[in-house]
C-alpha cells in the first residue's frame, strides 16, 4: 500500500525545514510527529530526499539552490544539482556539530560560490574548533583544527584556507582554478594564500602546494581558462593571458598567446557551441579566427573534453607554430 502524504504531513515538513535552511533529522521529526511511515510518503511524492543517514532535505530547497548560474560560469544541470545538494549537506552537518566544526575544504568554496573542480561532492569537509583526531568517512572528512583561518559568522572558514584546503586533496590544478575565482571575485589575496600554506607547512600534500601563490591569475573568466593555463604550463609553454589584439574589425581578446611564437590558444566552454544561443556561434568563431591569421597567428581552440590530455595539447601549439612561422616565411 502507497502512502500519499497528508497536508499535515506536508506542513510538518516545511515547518522542520524552515529551521535550518531546508534540512531536518529523522530525530527532529520523530519529536514534531512526522514519523518514518508520513516521511515515506513524503519521499515517495518527491517532495523530500534522504540526504544522508539520519537527515532529509525537501526538494523545494534542493530546487532552489540548484538554480542557473551566470552565463559565464557554464555549469551544467547535474552538477548544479549535485553542489546544490552537497551545500544542504553542509547544513545538515553544521547543525549535527554546532560549534565543534566550522565548513572548511571545497565545502567551503561551494558555500562561498567559488568553484570546487574535482572535488568530492558526496563528502562534506569540515575541520574541528579545537584539537582533535582527523575523522574520514563516506559523506564526511573532518580535518584538524586550523587557529589561524579566519572564521565567518556562518562557520565557514576564508577562502585561502578553503582553497588551501581543497588544493591537498584535490591537487595544485583544482587549487589554481579555485584561486584564480577567488581573487578574481576579491575573496581573497596573493598574501592570504601564502600564509594558508605557510600555517599548512606540516600537511601532507602541502609542497606541492607552494607555487601556488605565484602561479594564480585573476584575470581567468572560467575554471576551464584556468585548467588549460595549467596544462600549457604543463606542457612546457609560457602563456601571455586575455590579450588583446586589434584586427580590421577593432580590437579583439584571445585568452592566451604562447610567448615567443604567434599562436593562440582559445578555451571553447560548454554553452559555446550547444545550446539556444549557440546558432552563430560557428560561424562568428570562423570570421574572427580569419582575422587573426590575417595578422599572421595561428589558432588552437580547446573543449571541455581535451583539458587534461597534455601530449594531444603539445602536438597541437607546435603544428600551430610551424604554420604560423611558415606563413611569415611565404
Amino acid at each position: 500500500m502507497t502512502h500519499r502524504p497528508t497536508e499535515n504531513d506536508c506542513e510538518l515538513m516545511d515547518a522542520l525545514a524552515h529551521r535550518h535552511g531546508g534540512v531536518f533529522s529523522v530525530v527532529e521529526a520523530d519529536q514534531v510527529g512526522l514519523d518514518d511511515w508520513g516521511r515515506r510518503g513524503l519521499v515517495r511524492s518527491g517532495l523530500l530526499l534522504r540526504l544522508r543517514r539520519g537527515w532529509h532535505a525537501t526538494e523545494a530547497a534542493l530546487t532552489a539552490g540548484s538554480a542557473p548560474d551566470p552565463p559565464e560560469l557554464e555549469v551544467p544541470e547535474p552538477i548544479r544539482r549535485a553542489e546544490a545538494l552537497h551545500r544542504l549537506m553542509v547544513r545538515s552537518y553544521q547543525v549535527e556539530y554546532a560549534r565543534r566544526a566550522v565548513v572548511t575544504g571545497h565545502s567551503a568554496l561551494l558555500m562561498m560560490g567559488l568553484p570546487a573542480h574535482g572535488a568530492r561532492l558526496g563528502q562534506v569537509s569540515l575541520a574541528r574548533t579545537r584539537p582533535g583526531r582527523t575523522r574520514a568517512a563516506k559523506t564526511l572528512l573532518l580535518g584538524p583544527h586550523d587557529p589561524g583561518a579566519t572564521v565567518s559568522e556562518a562557520g565557514v572558514v576564508d577562502a585561502a584556507t578553503a582553497v588551501v584546503e581543497h588544493g591537498l586533496r584535490a591537487g595544485m590544478r583544482s587549487a589554481l582554478a579555485s584561486s584564480d575565482q577567488a581573487l578574481r571575485a576579491g575573496s581573497t589575496d596573493v598574501a592570504a594564500l601564502r600564509e594558508a600554506i605557510a600555517r599548512a607547512r606540516n600537511r601532507t600534500g602541502v609542497p606541492a602546494l607552494h607555487a601556488l601563490p605565484s602561479l594564480v591569475d585573476p584575470v581567468a573568466e572560467s575554471v576551464g581558462e584556468s585548467l588549460l593555463r595549467f596544462d600549457l604550463m604543463m606542457a612546457g609553454f609560457a602563456v601571455e593571458s586575455q590579450v588583446r589584439l586589434t584586427t580590421r574589425s577593432g580590437a579583439r581578446r584571445v585568452d592566451f598567446v604562447i610567448k615567443g611564437t604567434r599562436v593562440i590558444v582559445e578555451f571553447d566552454g560548454l554553452k559555446k557551441f550547444a545550446g539556444p544561443r549557440s546558432s552563430g556561434a560557428v560561424p562568428a568563431t570562423f570570421a574572427r579566427d580569419a582575422e587573426l591569421i590575417e595578422l599572421g597567428y595561428q589558432v588552437v581552440h580547446v573543449f571541455w573534453n581535451e583539458l587534461g590530455d597534455i601530449k594531444l595539447l603539445q602536438r597541437r601549439v607546435m603544428s600551430a607554430h610551424r604554420a604560423s612561422a611558415r606563413a611569415v616565411g611565404a
